[in-house]
Order: structure tokens, then sequence, then C-alpha cells
């Protein structure tokens, strides 16, 4: 499987060394600073980096896009993903209203993708206690 990543920040780099382990190849990142994107890249051994969202969009046999940029970007670019035709893992929150959420769902079922959001904290360790505890 072939994934872009949209964002460079800590969470990110959280999902590169996750990606690491798995059958997955990290083709590229966009970023908004190209100088930050670009040492992003070379740290994580990344063969692209760009400040173009339709540039990684394009890179060929992408698969999916994880989403890990800030929060009010992230129903616009999921929405351009999928309209490309990529399966989309975006950070919480999928978008910053309900309605945009829907259109989402919508747009993810016209063009049967998988969108999904990114809830990392259902496996942290104290988390997961809890709720057995609780349970």
């Amino acid at each position: 499987m072939k994934i872009g990543l949209v964002g460079y920040g800590s969470i990110a780099r959280s999902h590169v060394r996750a990606l690491s382990g798995l059958d997955a190849e990290v083709a590229g990142v966009m970023g908004r600073l190209p100088e930050a994107t670009r040492a992003f890249a070379d740290e994580h051994g990344l063969p692209r980096a760009t400040t173009d969202l339709d540039e990684l969009l394009g890179l060929d046999g992408l698969d999916a896009v994880l989403i890990c940029s800030p929060s009010d970007a992230h129903a616009e670019q999921s929405a351009r993903a999928l309209r490309a035709g990529k399966h989309v893992l975006c950070e919480i929150p999928l978008a910053t209203s309900l309605r945009e959420t829907d259109e989402l769902i919508g747009l993810a079922d016209q063009q049967d993708r998988r969108l999904m959001a990114c809830h990392t904290q259902r496996y942290h360790p104290a988390l997961v206690e809890a709720r057995r505890r609780i349970g």
C-alpha cells in the first residue's frame, strides 16, 4: 500500500514510525512550509516533499492519505483526497461541523472509498485499562 502524508507535526511522526512496521510505503509528505516539509521528508527517508496537495494526490500508485494537518483543514483536504480516489485516515476531528462530516461520509460512499477518523487514544494503555475496569 502506498500512502501520502498531509502534515508533518508530532502525530505525523508517530504515523511514520507505525507504518514502518507494516507492508506500507510512505510515498511523500505535503506541508505548508517548504523547508520544514523537506526536513521531515529527509528525516524519514521519504522520496517526495511538496506544499501542493494535488501533487501529493497525483503520485503514481498512491492508495491512501493520512491527514495530520491542523484541524481546520481536515474536511477540505479529506474531500480533495476522496475526490482524487484515495482512501483517507484523518486525525480527529474529521471536520469542524456535522454538516461537513455528513458531506464527507456521503462523498466517501459516492467514491467507494474508505474514510476513517483516527482515534489515537483508543489503544493507549491507561485508557484500555480504564475501560477494562469499568467494563
